[in-house]
């Protein structure tokens, strides 16, 4: 059946369109039974309220732009699905755009989130991104921002992330426990506050014990935490104890890890990694970690930039929110 338009809606129950706008709407200056009357002709007819024309008149798109520094079965899918989930709550609609880890792209998607006439923008920043003044021209055409997961160090827009420092503080206490000693940590790109405040929490959680950090390394991808993993256990047989600051770092050592123990024997090494938890339960055996979760992550961030979106008054102060870890270590 061909869409009825609400020009014809109201021609058939001879009343004004704005009557029929007003119903649907359960405008209280309608009665209930020419309510009750015009939802069940609308809904016989096949009405579809004309969304995008409602939002012009509003000056809103109710759309939100989602970058990301890339698009990846690591927890990626469970941060799309917590922003998505609460989005259809408040009915907005998601653009999700990825950068590719490439600083260029990042700007074009920022123009293309301008061009689409989002309401709000979240970004996660990708591995080139050293600061934030690229986003300062938002401001221009107010629209919000929130940084999430992948930062930089800046105070001009809202974040929200985990307390990298206390997660890297559960990873060495946890080894500690296992009466780890010569512990290392592998993180991601040096870039990044999420690196730099999870490798500063490892080294200052660890000088608590009354240890140093036996090997620091960094690494932006899995293959290259395979190439680390394997050039620290050349080195030497010490190693006792391996903090991961991320999934992928994880995929990395997991097979460096598999495959020297083929070539050669190792003593027993503790593992554990900061993650959304789904990966660890697949490894063998399970890998404990701290609980990071992508969902909360996604869900948090989207609440605050709807909060910013739909803010009466203007918002003077820039938040900065920490989403809670734990610790899984039991299988």
């Amino acid at each position: 059946m061909q869409k009825i338009t609400i020009k014809e809606l109201a021609k058939l129950l001879d009343v004004n369109p704005s009557t029929i706008s007003r119903a649907l709407h359960d405008h209280p200056d309608i009665s209930q039974v020419l309510k009750e009357r015009i939802k069940k002709i609308a809904k016989d007819f096949n009405f579809v309220p004309n969304h995008a024309a409602v939002n012009l008149r509003n000056k809103k798109s109710k759309l939100i732009g989602l970058i990301l520094p890339e698009i990846s079965m690591l927890f990626v899918p469970s941060i799309i699905e917590g922003v998505s989930n609460y989005l259809n709550k408040h009915n907005y609609n998601l653009l999700v755009l990825s950068s590719y880890e490439n600083y260029e792209k990042e700007i074009e998607n920022i123009d293309v989130c301008i061009k689409s006439n989002v309401d709000g923008i979240l970004i996660s920043l990708t591995n080139q991104t050293k600061n934030v003044d690229h986003l300062d021209r938002l401001n221009e055409f107010e629209i919000p921002v929130v940084i999430f997961d992948k930062t930089v160090e800046q105070v001009q827009f809202n974040e929200v992330k985990i307390n990298d420092a206390e997660a890297s503080k559960t990873c060495v206490d946890y080894l500690v426990k296992c009466g780890c000693k010569k512990i290392v940590g592998i993180f991601g790109n040096k870039n990044l506050s999420i690196t730099k405040e999870r490798a500063e929490g490892f080294q200052s959680s660890l000088n608590t014990y009354g240890l140093k950090p036996y090997e620091i390394a960094y690494a932006e991808n899995s293959e290259q935490a395979f190439q680390q993993c394997k050039k620290l256990l050349s080195k030497t047989n010490d190693i006792d104890g391996i903090m991961m600051m991320s999934d992928e770092i994880m995929i990395g050592v997991n097979a460096a890890l598999n495959q020297m123990s083929k070539e050669e024997k190792l003593n027993k090494i503790n593992l554990v990694a900061i993650s959304d938890g789904f990966l660890p339960t697949f490894m063998s055996p399970p890998i404990p970690y701290v609980h990071h979760s992508g969902k909360d992550l996604g869900k948090m961030s989207a609440e605050l930039l709807i909060g910013l979106v739909e803010a009466t008054s203007p918002v003077t102060a820039v938040k900065q929110l920490n989403l809670g870890t734990f610790l899984v270590d039991e299988f």
